[in-house]
């Protein structure tokens, strides 16, 4: 019988260390009833499961963060990079627009979706998004750099196809 409730204490003092491991399956289970807490909390869980391409488990992370407040910009914005990275440009594209819907300001989400326009091969779209981030941000700031980066990929690689189709046509 001691033994029994010392392995009772034992395990109650263990469920705090366990709930860091345990993954709440909804919001309302999350560690934090603070909206803000809440969608941090599952925002950090997301960027650690994507930094470590764990994709699945970041957009689950992400989703868990949108239900928690579905009305911040940042957590359709980081579903809609988790979807991105999954090579899901539908999906990806569905939440990074709602993002923009709610905060057209939202300078990851106008990176994001301007790599969604390049993947759907709408280069200009993906020129205004880096324009916008332009005059939000400067040519300082990381998304601007990144999207420019992209654009001018994109631009490289469609003059190298078009140099391979000319040649190839001119061999015949």
């Amino acid at each position: 019988m001691m033994k029994r409730v010392i392995l009772c204490i034992g395990l109650l003092a263990l469920l705090p260390v366990l709930g860091v491991f345990l993954a709440p399956a909804t919001a309302q289970e999350a560690p934090n009833d603070d909206k803000l807490g809440l969608v941090s909390y599952w925002l950090d869980r997301g960027n650690m499961a994507l930094e470590s391409d764990a994709l699945d488990q970041a957009r689950m992370a992400y989703e868990r963060a949108m239900l928690a407040d579905p009305r911040q910009s940042a957590t359709h914005a980081n579903l809609g990079r988790a979807h991105l990275a999954m090579g899901n440009g539908t999906a990806a594209a569905k939440y990074l627009r709602t993002a923009l819907d709610i905060d057209p300001q939202n300078l990851d989400a106008l990176h994001w979706a301007g790599l969604v326009d390049l993947l759907g091969d709408d280069v200009e779209a993906a020129k205004k998004r880096r324009d916008k981030l332009l005059t939000l941000c400067s040519s300082n700031c990381q998304q601007y750099r990144a999207l420019s980066k992209a654009v001018k990929n994109y631009a490289d690689a469609k003059l190298e196809e078009e140099a391979a189709a000319l040649s190839a046509s001119s061999d015949k």
